[in-house]
Formats: structure tokens, sequence, C-alpha cells
């Protein structure tokens, strides 16, 4: 039986473009790493977008990976910095779990650092990911703990000095 809240036919490759999640329509598969993949979805009540991280196939059934994928969330969700993408909301449908995150339009760290890029962008992006890891840094220290690697997405290489969001 089909649960409500997930709707839509995967494709052969397990994608859920098309599909709802909750409250969530998946518009675009934006990634793919070793613990998951990123999508854009809409978020159809608050009418904004939004990027869900879905838990990897071969760890979705292993408690000691949903722990981690809890964890992560739980970690930066405690973080609040115009550097870090903030993290709304976990989803948990049919045995899959998800992190609804703020999305950020830009360019993703991994494809920015596939490129050339002039010296003016390097400082701009080590300034960005520096300011982020020390917001990090901050927040774990002030927790008793210490900071660990999550997703990055670079706003923008032109608006690292711009204020706000």
């Amino acid at each position: 039986m089909s649960d409500p809240h997930i709707s839509g036919a995967a494709t052969a490759s397990d994608s859920l473009i098309g599909m709802t999640i909750g409250r969530f329509l998946i518009k675009e598969r934006l990634g793919l790493g070793g613990m998951g993949e990123v999508y854009r979805a809409e978020d159809t009540v608050l009418k904004r977008s939004v990027a869900l991280k879905r838990i990897a196939r071969q760890f979705r059934a292993e408690n000691k990976y949903r722990e981690r994928f809890l964890k992560e969330a739980e970690r930066a969700s405690s973080l609040s910095d115009q550097h870090i993408g903030a993290i709304y909301d976990v989803l948990e449908q049919q045995g899959e779990m998800f992190l609804v995150m703020e999305f950020v339009q830009g360019e993703s760290l991994r494809k920015c650092m596939a490129r050339p890029f002039s010296a003016e962008e390097f400082f701009n992006l080590a300034t960005q990911c520096a300011l982020a890891l020390a917001a990090a840094h901050e927040r774990a220290k002030s927790a008793g703990g210490r900071a660990e690697e999550h997703g990055c997405t670079v706003r923008s290489l032109a608006s690292v000095h711009s204020p706000g969001r």
C-alpha cells in the first residue's frame, strides 16, 4: 500500500523528481554524494523553494547511518549564520529519511572547485568557507563539541561582503 505523503512514480534511477513528499513537490535533483542526494523542492504551504537531502538507498535500513544522518541534522540545525544553510526539519516517510533545508541559489562548492577561477574569486570563496567554519567552530566550542563537515553551497562568488542573507 502506498503512503499518501509520497506520491508519483519513481523512475528506474530511483529519482524523486515529480513526486510529492509530505508537503514538498520535488522539482529537480541538485546533487549526489556519499550519504545521499539533494533535491530542490517547492514547499506547497509556504510557497518557497527548499532543499531536501535524502539518505542514500544503501544506508536507509541501517540504524547507525540513520542516526548519523539525524545527528548531522541536529548539529547543523544548531548553527545560525549567514554563511551556513539552515536546517528546517527532518521528515521520515515510508522508511526514507529527509532533511528539509534552506535552498541556497548558487553553485555547489564541488562544482565551483572543478573549474578555473581568478585569485579574487578564490579569496572570496576562501573567506566564505572560513566564516562558515568559524561560526561552526564557535558553536561547537560553546556546546563542548567539535565542528564537522556539512554540505557547502557558494551563495555567490561576489556576495561575501554583501550584508544579509
